[in-house]
C-alpha cells in the first residue's frame, strides 16, 4: 500500500513536472516571437508614427528589453539606422545601458544612417562623452553623420573659444566639397565664418 502511494506521488510529480515545463517552454517561445515580431516593426520601411506609437503598446517590456539588448550585441548584420532611429522609443530603465552600449557601438557602423542615429540617440539620453563622440564624428566621411555632430557641438561653441575653432577648421577645410554640403550649409547659417563673440 505504501508502495503504491509512493509511486501515484512520484507519478503526479512527473507530470506536475512535464506539464510545467510545457507551460515554461511556451511562454518562452511565446517571447521569441514577440521579440521577433517587435524587431520587424522597428525595421519596417513605411510606419507612420501614430501608427508605430500604437503597436509598441502591444508588447511587453521583456520583450522590449530583449530587443535592446540584442541589438547591443548584434554585429552581423549591423542595425540599421531605421532600429536605431526608433529604439529610444522603447527605452526604459532597464534596458537604458543597453541602449547606451547599442549606441556606442553603432558610431562606428558601416550605415551612415546608424552612425547619425546613434549620435543623436546618445544626445537624447544626455551621455556624459556625447561631445568627445561628436568630436570623433566631424571626420566621418558622410555629410548626414557630419551635420549631427556639428548640430550637437554648435550650441557649445558658441560659448566656447576652442570648440569653435575646431568647428571653423571643419568649415574651412570642407566648404567647398559637394559632398558635405548639408553640414557646411549648417555651420555656414549658424555664423561659424564670423570670429567669436
Amino acid at each position: 500500500m505504501c508502495g503504491t502511494k509512493l509511486r501515484w506521488r512520484l507519478l503526479t510529480f512527473v507530470v506536475v513536472g512535464l506539464v510545467l515545463r510545457g507551460v515554461y517552454m511556451a511562454n518562452q517561445n511565446t517571447d521569441i516571437q514577440e521579440t521577433e515580431r517587435l524587431l520587424e516593426l522597428l525595421n519596417a520601411d513605411a510606419v507612420h508614427p501614430a501608427v508605430l506609437e500604437s503597436k509598441l503598446k502591444e508588447f511587453t517590456p521583456r520583450s522590449k528589453d530583449e530587443v535592446v539588448a540584442r541589438t547591443a550585441t548584434s554585429f552581423e548584420p549591423a542595425p540599421s539606422g531605421k532600429l536605431l532611429a526608433r529604439l529610444p522609443l522603447i527605452l526604459s530603465e532597464q534596458n537604458k545601458a543597453d541602449m547606451v552600449e547599442a549606441f556606442i557601438v553603432n558610431l562606428r557602423s558601416p550605415e551612415a544612417a546608424a552612425r547619425k542615429f546613434s549620435l543623436y540617440g546618445l544626445e537624447g539620453l544626455k551621455h556624459p562623452q556625447l561631445d568627445d563622440f561628436a568630436l570623433l564624428s566631424l571626420r566621418d566621411g558622410d555629410d548626414q553623420v557630419v551635420y549631427a555632430a556639428c548640430y550637437i557641438l554648435m550650441p557649445k561653441a558658441r560659448h566656447d573659444a576652442r570648440l569653435r575653432k575646431v568647428l571653423q577648421s571643419v568649415y574651412n577645410s570642407r566648404k567647398d566639397q559637394k559632398e558635405f554640403y548639408m553640414s557646411m550649409s549648417y555651420l555656414k547659417a549658424e555664423g561659424i565664418e564670423k570670429p567669436a563673440p
